[in-house]
């Protein structure tokens, strides 16, 4: 079973050679290549969604959980390369210009997008992977089968369609073996 996110299977060398559309998704990879961050945002303890221009490095803020006199925020933007996302300094400047005086005390991020074992952020397919390649994903290729949120049935990019893939794959494996006579020993602690 492949669980590699589609950006981290493309280096990956498959023999026998993976079918076209499945090689064509995994060059070209998600077009979500965006950046998302975490931090705490002082004096501001309501929860709140406030949305920035479509060119500032982080356009979507969302104040979840309320911490004493601050609160727990988490930003999105739309391009990972335009800002630093552990620079608690850079953070405040574009949130600045929504609430003036924001102060950040905290940040947490990762770049997924250069990470090897991610190499994007969330899913956001290409025209034609869902028509092309996500039936060949589906399908499987020759003893392989794919599962993660970039392979899911539904729930596309969450956290439930990589736990729903990896059931219908495990499922279509137990039977796959059963049907062949093989059988399959479970592990016993």
């Amino acid at each position: 079973m492949v669980t590699f996110p589609l950006a981290a299977l493309s280096p990956i060398r498959v023999t026998p050679e993976l079918p076209r559309a499945m090689r064509q998704a995994a060059t070209e990879g998600q077009a979500g290549l965006g950046t998302k961050v975490w931090f705490r945002l002082e004096g501001v303890s309501e929860p709140f969604v406030a949305f920035g221009e479509k060119h500032w490095p982080l356009n979507f803020f969302q104040g979840e959980y309320p911490d004493g006199d601050g609160i727990i925020v988490i930003g999105f933007g739309p391009d990972a390369g335009a800002i630093d996302p552990t620079d608690a300094r850079a953070i405040e400047a574009v949130i600045g210009r929504l609430i003036p005086g924001a102060r950040v005390s905290a940040v947490a991020a990762h770049d997924w997008v250069a990470d090897p074992f991610a190499g994007e952020t969330w899913p956001m397919h290409r025209p034609g992977y869902l028509t092309r390649a996500l039936p060949e994903f589906h399908a499987g290729a020759g003893r392989l089968r794919f599962a993660g949120a970039d392979y899911a049935h539904g729930w596309g990019g969450f956290i439930d369609g990589a736990i729903e893939s990896g059931l219908i794959e495990a499922r279509r494996i137990l039977a796959e073996h059963a049907r062949s006579g093989i059988r399959l020993l479970a592990a016993s602690a």
